[in-house]
């Protein structure tokens, strides 16, 4: 640990966040295909799809603002 409880420290940061992105950009991807194959945004699937990729957003945001956070209370 980097002595501070509860902020996650830069390698486990990298992880978590390489990990998130990646399941957003694969759901943006799905979004994509699914546009492609004629599906709106109205559509049930599409819209799902759009709101887990705003949740992982929110995760991400979190995750560096935690991060942050925890850089401050060490300096």
């Amino acid at each position: 640990g980097n002595g501070s409880a509860g902020a996650p420290d830069g390698e486990a940061f990298l992880e978590k966040g390489a990990s998130l992105r990646g399941w957003q950009k694969r759901l943006e991807a799905e979004i994509a295909r699914l546009r492609k194959g004629g599906h709106a945004d109205g559509d049930p699937a599409v819209a799902e799809l759009n709101l887990q990729c705003g949740a992982l957003a929110e995760q991400i945001t979190r995750l560096i603002d935690d991060f942050r956070a925890g850089g401050e209370r060490a300096n």
